[in-house]
């Protein structure tokens, strides 16, 4: 099926024109980038302000995180651009702080998000996962709703050893 594909565009555009085509793909594969990067890359193609806002934004220099590298390299360069981000827990909030404190048009909220005003319980892990073996992303978990840090992580996480270190910790 695919050599016939082959030869009927060898015979519509020319063979030159389809072996150029195949080369192309097979030196230089396209690469696939993040949705967010994708996003921040055209916003920044626009060069005009606006304003980009990060729920839950953890410490913000992480491999999880495109929008840490997209900001410090291409939408800081905008005029009038600004990066809000907000983060309920205030260690990393510091740590998102320090990350950043070199990248212009920043601000930043230590608070979650919720449908009232006041003081809350928040959900999340009480160490740190990599000190007991386990993926750093753990501790990005976290939710004013003690079932999505419960019932819900347990409907969800098939791995019987995260399920146990979590409930634990």
């Amino acid at each position: 099926m695919i050599l016939k594909k082959l030869n009927e565009k060898c015979k519509r555009d020319g063979g030159l024109a389809v072996l150029v085509a195949i080369w192309r793909r097979i030196r230089k594969p396209p690469v696939l980038a993040h949705p967010v990067t994708a996003a921040l890359v055209a916003l920044a193609r626009l060069r005009q302000g606006g304003v980009v806002v990060q729920l839950g934004a953890f410490v913000g220099k992480t491999e999880f995180d495109p929008l840490y590298a997209a900001c410090t390299r291409d939408l800081q360069k905008i005029p009038g651009f600004t990066l809000l981000l907000v983060e309920p827990v205030q260690s990393h909030f510091e740590e998102l702080k320090r990350n950043y404190r070199k990248v212009p048009g920043v601000r930043f909220e230590n608070a979650a998000i919720a449908e009232r005003t006041g003081k809350r319980l928040f959900y999340r892990l009480g160490v740190k996962p990599e000190d007991f073996g386990f993926p750093a992303w753990l501790a990005q978990l976290g939710s004013l709703k003690s079932e999505r840090m419960g019932s819900l992580w347990e409907a969800y996480e098939q791995d019987a050893r995260l399920q146990a270190f979590y409930r634990r910790h």
